[in-house]
């Protein structure tokens, strides 16, 4: 039981240390001054008026873009700073983390700059990611990560600040696990549920309600991988272990997080909120879908969405995936890894399907703003990828390549 009462006592440690943490950012982003604030607010207003998004970037851009940030900007002047922090303009039912990074960056600059700042913090640390991939696990598993999100037309959101935080927080939770050093894998094994708790948490907090998903799915699929190349003695049961655990920790670090800000706004406020809470939760959760049939169409009208981000039409994306399972069926046949040596890589096929838990929890949300919640599918399309790739014996096909294009040419 002592080992127990330690890594509970580790986890309430974190949570409080993160959730103080949170509010002291959010008070400080409260205590900016308010007139240049105010000021930026209204130039970026007059911005967007004036130079409405392009066309061609909004096929899958959403639809609400920056002015829902602008409006939570400002402070009510009649309430307040506890009660502007706490309880905000949604009446405490969310973190609302952005704030914490939005009123200090509309402080100094107006929102075109505001959006170049996003987009150069989006793809460094994407790019950053790909790299650490490439560097610690194998340039084919960076390129995957890159095309990945590329695939999931990411630039339509990467300006936007109130839209890229779930995909920045994967960033640098990748950063973060493969940048460990070799041993973490083989001594530091235990701490990945507690690192997940955290990603959970600071998810909550910045930004829960695009496709929150993307930050157990793409990290853990990561971390899989990292497990298998660096812990030479571990097993498939053992991959399955952290695969669970670190999955239930980032839903606890999620779940407790969003219950300790209702706690925060029904205590500063004095009231019974937590009706209101449920009844929000209760309007997007599965049974305000109504039939199987519009969940159905929620899941046909996501995937649509992400096979085909470019407008391909329905003719070319058939042919085009024809080609693509064509040609890995013949690297399949040419050469692939023994059933026993595919075993440790299983796991990455249930974290694909986590995507479809997400649709399945929040099918209100994924049913009417399918314009961001269908990238969802990234962390569907970066595990298979991965495991599909690792079940190749790439010695044999590039010793066969090799072979086949040395007769070709003797001849």
């Amino acid at each position: 039981m002592k080992p127990v009462s330690h890594k509970l006592i580790s986890y309430g440690k974190l949570h409080f240390f993160l959730a103080f943490l949170f509010l002291t950012l959010l008070f400080a982003a409260a205590w900016t001054p308010e007139g240049k604030v105010l000021g930026h607010a209204q130039l970026s207003s007059q911005l967007l008026l004036e130079n409405p998004p392009a066309n061609y970037l909004m096929s899958h851009a959403p639809s609400i873009n920056e002015r829902t940030l602008l409006d939570s900007l400002p402070l009510n002047p009649e309430y307040s700073t506890i009660w502007n922090v706490i309880l905000g303009q949604d009446n405490g039912y969310r973190w609302n983390g952005v704030l914490a990074l939005a009123r200090p960056l509309f402080c100094l600059f107006h929102i075109g700059q505001v959006r170049y700042f996003c987009m150069g913090a989006f793809f460094l640390l994407l790019f950053g990611a790909a790299l650490k991939i490439s560097q610690k696990l194998s340039p084919a598993f960076g390129f995957f990560f890159l095309f990945s999100f590329l695939w999931g037309d990411i630039l339509s959101v990467s300006y936007l600040l109130n839209y890229g935080g779930c995909f920045m927080i994967a960033f640098f939770a990748v950063l973060l696990l493969a940048g460990r050093k070799p041993g973490f894998w083989t001594e530091h094994l235990k701490s990945l549920p507690f690192i997940f708790y955290g990603i959970g948490a600071i998810t909550v907090f910045i930004d829960p309600a695009t496709v929150p998903i993307i930050t157990l799915g793409i990290p853990l699929a990561t971390v899989i991988l990292l497990i298998h190349k660096y812990n030479l003695e571990h097993t498939a049961s053992m991959l399955w272990k952290y695969t669970g655990s670190c999955s239930f920790s980032w839903s606890l670090g999620f779940l407790f997080m969003a219950a300790t800000k209702w706690l925060a706004a029904a205590f500063a406020s004095g009231q019974n909120l937590f009706p209101e809470y449920i009844s929000r939760l209760a309007a997007g959760s599965l049974f305000s879908i109504g039939s199987p049939a519009k969940l159905l169409q929620l899941f046909y009208h996501n995937l649509k969405a992400f096979l085909s981000p470019a407008g391909f039409g329905a003719l070319y994306l058939l042919i085009m995936l024809a080609a693509i399972l064509a040609g890995y069926f013949a690297l399949f046949l040419t050469g692939h890894k023994p059933k026993k040596s595919c075993k440790p890589f299983l796991p990455l096929l249930p974290i694909g399907m986590l995507p479809f838990f997400f649709y399945l929890l929040a099918p209100a949300h994924a049913y009417s703003n399918t314009e961001v919640t269908f990238r969802a599918f990234i962390a569907t399309l970066y595990p298979l990828m991965l495991f599909f790739f690792c079940i190749l014996d790439t010695k044999r096909i590039s010793h066969s390549l090799h072979t086949a294009f040395h007769s070709i040419w003797r001849d």
